[in-house]
């Protein structure tokens, strides 16, 4: 038997297979090698930005209509932008004392969401007592107006989308006015009657209604004025004087009560309140903001005091002594207050203040946060952005997306910067977006990236023959010459997975192969070897799962000859 012979004709055999599949790997191996969805662009299908609001979310626009309950009108108010009004809320209205229904009741509807949107709303009943409106999830308030009868309130109501929620009220008539209220307001100290002094009357009764009534007084000092039966107390602050206020006098059915004011006058005011008013980041001075000073003496009487900041932020405001205090707020900025001071007479107090600007949010914008590799929403993302003005202001606000990864925010005239992130994703920052009254609301759709990432470190492009890579130097050189060329495979083959990042920890990695599940591994190495035989092409599929609940995806184009 020629030995020699055989193990030559075999050398032969193999060097002719290992060239034959070089040629079949250079004739096959080009198009797309492995592909990821690792970009932030949504695609043509999903623009990036657009302008057509009723494309994905109705927004009202504040018209009138008539509903379908057959009178009952609604009404949204331009305020600004809110959520799909996709809950409901009615109910009838009715005299508390006969049962019948009120008709034309007014019934308003304040609601809040978790961000600090808010919207109005409101309605008026029908022939039957019946009101009804649209309004967006979250917290609402309900109040019933109508002469003749005390207001009712609903208050800290929670309601979710897609909810219809039923309140009916009744309403308790304003009792008949037959009591009598008079009196004289005379200066304190020289009890002369002061003329043209505006009177106040507060009302009360046993259920907690209120009611008020006021009247001015004549050259005589005198005033008359009518009030249902129940608690009553008068008040009096004409210019000049301290503000001053009765007791609280139980008024029957029928009955005179008589209720005489003596106010003090205030004397000349010698103490001075000095004082800029800046902008908290700029340093700027801001002009015509209002000035109020509270003051207080030891023997309870109390005024305020106003005025307004010129050009350079300064204000000037006279006081008597007492303890006193500013408060300073301007358009577009937060209420300021100072500290409590003592001032004496003749005495001058500096008190500065810096206002945190706070801008109108008249506009808008919304979109959807999905999965780069998925492309499916990331429910409740984290969104917020921060924002600039041309005057060097700063401003920051965030929202959460809902469970189809849709979210909406209020946003100032300026310049916006987003940022999105969720538990399990990469945090993602937008470019900087114009906000500008031309476009009420700007559509921004994102997609975030999974924090776990994956890759195929076997095969390789090459030739692999039984598992084993045949001419690494070659295949080195033909991937850097034609970078998507195609792993050639003879015989089984061991497919590896490696997890290059990850920050909540690995739950498994799954492979597939033509898109049928293989495999599920969770202990690395992550491996799969497939021996089963297959020609021609194939796409292996690799899935890296983490515990936050993200995933990640790797595909690979091979060649089968076996």
């Amino acid at each position: 038997m020629n030995i020699k012979g055989g193990i030559k004709v075999e050398k032969i055999i193999s060097q002719k297979i290992l060239i034959f599949g070089i040629i079949l790997m250079l004739i096959f191996s080009f198009g797309p090698m492995i592909s990821s969805g690792n970009s932030n662009i949504i695609n043509s299908k999903q623009p990036d930005i657009t302008t057509n609001l009723n494309e994905k979310k109705q927004i009202y626009f504040f018209e009138e209509s008539q509903n379908q309950n057959g009178g009952s009108f609604e009404k949204k108010i331009k305020t600004g932008y809110n959520y799909p009004e996709t809950a409901f809320v009615c109910g009838f209205v009715s005299d508390k004392d006969t049962d019948l229904p009120i008709e034309n009741v007014e019934v308003f509807l304040f609601g809040e969401d978790d961000e600090g949107n808010y919207w109005y709303n409101y309605s008026y009943t029908n022939t039957s007592g019946y009101y009804g409106m649209h309004t967006s999830a979250g917290y609402i308030y309900l109040s019933f107006y109508r002469n003749e009868y005390f207001s009712e309130y609903i208050d800290n109501i929670v309601i979710d989308p897609y909810d219809i929620l039923w309140f009916n009220v009744s309403l308790t008539p304003i009792p008949p006015v037959t009591v009598t209220v008079c009196g004289y307001i005379k200066n304190k100290i020289t009890e002369e009657p002061i003329p043209n002094v505006f009177v106040d009357l507060d009302w009360y009764d046993d259920y907690g209604h209120s009611w008020d009534n006021d009247s001015y007084t004549n050259i005589s000092g005198f005033y008359k004025m009518g009030a249902p039966a129940g608690d009553i107390k008068i008040d009096a602050h004409p210019d000049g004087y301290y503000y001053c206020e009765s007791d609280w006098y139980n008024a029957n059915e029928n009955q005179t009560i008589w209720i005489n004011l003596s106010l003090q006058p205030i004397p000349p005011q010698t103490a001075i309140v000095f004082g800029y008013i800046t902008d908290k980041m700029s340093g700027e001075p801001i002009e015509d903001a209002d000035i109020q000073l509270y003051w207080r003496d030891e023997e309870g009487n109390y005024d305020y005091n106003y005025t307004d900041t010129d050009g350079w932020g300064f204000y000037k405001i006279y006081t008597n002594p007492g303890r006193i205090r500013i408060r300073a707020y301007k358009t577009n900025y937060e209420y300021e207050y100072s500290e409590y001071y003592w001032i004496e007479d003749n005495q001058t107090i500096w008190i500065n203040l810096s206002l945190n600007f706070e801008p109108d949010e008249t506009l808008a914008a919304c979109g959807y946060v999905v999965d780069t590799v998925t492309l499916a929403p990331v429910k409740y993302a984290y969104v917020r952005y921060d924002w600039k003005d041309d005057e060097g202001h700063m401003y920051s606000k965030y929202t959460h997306c809902d469970k189809a990864g849709y979210y909406f925010i209020n946003v100032p005239p300026g310049s916006a910067q987003f940022l999105i992130t969720s538990f399990g994703y990469e945090e993602f920052e937008t470019s900087w977006f114009d906000f500008n009254e031309s476009k009420a609301i700007t559509w921004i759709n994102i997609s975030i990236s999974p924090q776990i990432t994956i890759q195929i470190d076997k095969p390789l492009p090459g030739l692999y023959i039984n598992n084993n890579l045949k001419t690494p130097f070659l295949s080195k050189i033909f991937k850097f010459l034609i970078p998507n060329i195609k792993p050639l495979i003879i015989g089984p083959i061991t497919i590896e997975a490696n997890i290059t990042k990850n920050t909540s920890g690995v739950n498994r990695v799954d492979f597939y192969i033509d898109g049928v599940f293989q495999k599920s591994d969770n202990i690395e190495p992550y491996n799969f070897t497939w021996n089963k035989t297959a020609l021609f092409t194939h796409t292996i599929k690799v899935i890296a799962y983490d515990n936050a609940g993200t995933i990640n995806i790797k595909t690979l184009r091979i060649r089968r000859l076996t």
